[in-house]
């Protein structure tokens, strides 16, 4: 970020005070930041109180004056700030990549499955116990799979020929 020095301000010797004339603080400007006073100073922001208001963090020391011209520094705390919130990101994708990020779900329920849809968050596929799969379609159990077979729940309709596969054995 840039120093900003837009327009100008008066301050009063012993107040913390610091009104500004044509500045755009509340974008430009943010508490732990430093300004340069007329004295050629550096005080502390303490907060933004408006667009041409600001509080130092301690009271101005040099004399009272108005149309000055003056700096805002930006401080060191971005980049601390910055880190801060990547360390948070990290964290929390660690979560991710050895989850969803792996293809790993979690084990759902047919209400909520562990693997769904943005638009259908009920419909979707859930491990319901162990060495199975439900196909859960709006929070009802429609289908399980399982190391004994195949359970399908509700009406079951087939298109085409069906055809019996060939186990070697042959008619004739």
């Amino acid at each position: 970020m840039s120093w900003y020095k837009t327009g100008t301000i008066a301050v009063t010797n012993g107040s913390p005070t610091v009104t500004g004339t044509g500045s755009a603080w509340i974008a430009n400007a943010g508490p732990g930041e430093a300004v340069i006073g007329p004295d050629g100073k550096l005080y502390e922001i303490l907060s933004i109180n408006s667009d041409l208001s600001l509080t130092l963090a301690s009271n101005y020391l040099g004399t009272t004056t108005s149309g000055q011209g003056y700096t805002i520094v930006p401080s060191q705390s971005y980049i601390r700030d910055l880190a801060a919130q990547a360390a948070t990101l990290v964290n929390a994708y660690s979560a991710i990549v050895s989850g969803a990020g792996a293809g790993k779900f979690g084990d759902g329920s047919i209400a909520a499955p562990g693997v769904s849809f943005i638009a259908d968050l009920d419909t979707g596929l859930a491990r319901t116990a162990s060495g199975t799969i439900a196909v859960a379609c709006n929070g009802i159990n429609r289908l399980d799979i399982s190391p004994t077979g195949i359970v399908v729940a509700g009406t079951v309709t087939a298109t085409g020929a069906a055809t019996a596969p060939d186990n070697g054995h042959r008619q004739g």
